[in-house]
């Protein structure tokens, strides 16, 4: 999340707070990089409603 937001922001100052509400685990689609893709889908998205980063990125 971190990554995505100082790309779709690089001048901005931010504050973070995720809460999970759920979650699975899964063996065959579990992974790092699985983690990585769904902060990024879900700062896209945020952005997106706050009409905010550059959402055609």
């Amino acid at each position: 999340m971190r990554a995505e937001l100082a790309e779709r922001l690089p001048d901005a100052t931010w504050a973070l707070a995720l809460v999970v509400h759920r979650t699975g685990v899964h063996d065959v689609d579990t992974s790092e990089y699985a983690y990585r893709r769904a902060g990024q889908v879900a700062v896209r998205e945020v952005l997106a409603l706050l009409g905010a980063g550059g959402a055609g990125r």
